[in-house]
């Protein structure tokens, strides 16, 4: 007689509305046979920050992840609302995936690890969709061409920044001390004025001159 039980479902399926992906038996015995780890956590995501509205590839590392094709999901938060669920590809202590295009905030990123256990929110987890830098003031706006003056910038956005540009060379000594200032050195450079930019996570900032004299 018909057991009612079906047949086992050997290459998983994903979609249902009850969870977000069910391994088939083949993956879950490997898995069980492979590793104990019952606890998924996140300790870091590189980069932790990126332009607002657009895509942006990261890797979150840690643990506890599933090296199982579409066995793990990165649920996107802001607080308690879920901005987006995306496939993730991983290893047992990295995901790879893209983060979706979302307005400027900070998220958490939460990694399930086939529907059965999923790491717990915390500061580590955090990625900033951030906008373009902009640059209000230098002082001094002005030192020798033979470089080694110091100057700070003041003005907003200066998440995840990577360099400043004066006139397409990089300034040295870099220290980004909050999110509306910066201190660096200027390089060398030629007499006269050159473009100075800041190039962080959000883009490119507008340009202002800085004078070599």
């Amino acid at each position: 007689m018909a057991s009612g039980l079906g047949v086992p479902m050997v290459s998983g399926k994903s979609g249902n509305r009850w969870f977000i992906f069910l391994a088939g038996l083949s993956q879950i015995l490997c898995h069980q046979s492979a590793t104990t780890l019952k606890t998924v956590r996140v300790t870091s995501v590189m980069p932790s920050a990126g332009p607002a509205g657009k895509p942006h590839k990261v890797t979150v590392h840690g643990g506890g992840f599933l090296p199982i094709g579409f066995a793990d999901q990165a649920k996107i938060l802001s607080g308690s609302k879920v901005l987006a669920t995306v496939n993730a590809t991983c290893t047992t202590t990295a995901c790879t995936f893209t983060m979706p295009a979302e307005s400027a905030r900070t998220v958490d990123i939460k990694i399930y690890a086939e529907s059965l256990w999923s790491s717990v929110t915390s500061r580590a987890d955090h990625y900033t969709y951030a906008l373009a830098p902009h640059i209000a003031t230098v002082s001094p706006a002005r030192g020798t061409r033979g470089g080694g003056t110091k100057i700070t910038i003041h003005g907003a956005n200066f998440i995840g920044v990577r360099s400043v540009s004066f006139g397409g060379r990089a300034g040295t000594k870099l220290h980004v001390i909050s999110a509306t200032e910066i201190t660096v050195v200027a390089p060398r450079g030629s007499r006269g004025a050159v473009k100075l930019t800041v190039i962080a996570a959000g883009g490119t900032s507008n340009t202002v001159t800085y004078q070599y004299t």
